[in-house]
């Protein structure tokens, strides 16, 4: 069994010789970059009465997430009400295109600070971008996410405006509640 990993975002490999994990494979699993994929390799003779029993080979990969995910401080009421006041009522609807869907993506870090914040598909309007992203960008600390063991560690999102029927919602993998 082989397991790739990555650390301060270098992937490591270690392999074992049977199921059982080796102190190597542990410890490189334990010092995981947080939201990066582990990678497991399998390889195995079935057992089974064939005369000809060739190996085979079983790969997948996983993510570990938190166990808490980062929350705005007040909760979603006032994490919509701070959208409606900062942003959604400062873009003049006449001006929106409805149709499309514009989009800010941002990390929360470590410290519940906003970080990374970028205009992942533009309104086609350089101010209402600059009221998108000027409220992202002066949003109160949040609640970071928080792994199992009390460890915090960045989250991103995205803000979307518009049609959220758009084919774009894909791209940055929102999924839509019902």
């Amino acid at each position: 069994m082989e397991i790739t990993t990555t650390h301060l975002g270098i992937p490591h490999t270690s392999a074992g010789i049977n199921d059982t994990l080796t102190n190597t494979q542990i410890e490189k699993l334990l010092s995981t970059d947080p939201g990066s994929d582990i990678a497991v390799n399998v390889r195995y003779m079935p057992e089974n009465k064939m005369m000809q029993n060739t190996g085979k080979e079983l790969q997948f990969a996983f993510t570990v997430y938190p166990e808490t995910q980062a929350t705005f401080v007040g909760g979603s009421s006032q994490l919509n009400t701070y959208l409606m006041e900062h942003a959604i009522h400062q873009i003049e609807i006449a001006r929106f295109d409805t149709s499309k869907m514009a989009a800010v993506k941002f990390t929360i870090n470590e410290a519940g600070e906003v970080a990374n914040v970028h205009v992942a598909e533009s309104t086609r309007d350089k101010g209402m971008d600059t009221i998108l992203l000027e409220a992202i960008h002066q949003m109160p600390p949040w609640q970071p996410a928080a792994y199992v063991n009390g460890t915090r560690t960045t989250q991103e999102f995205v803000f979307t405006l518009g049609n959220m029927e758009s084919c774009l919602r894909y791209l940055f993998n929102i999924r839509r509640d019902l």
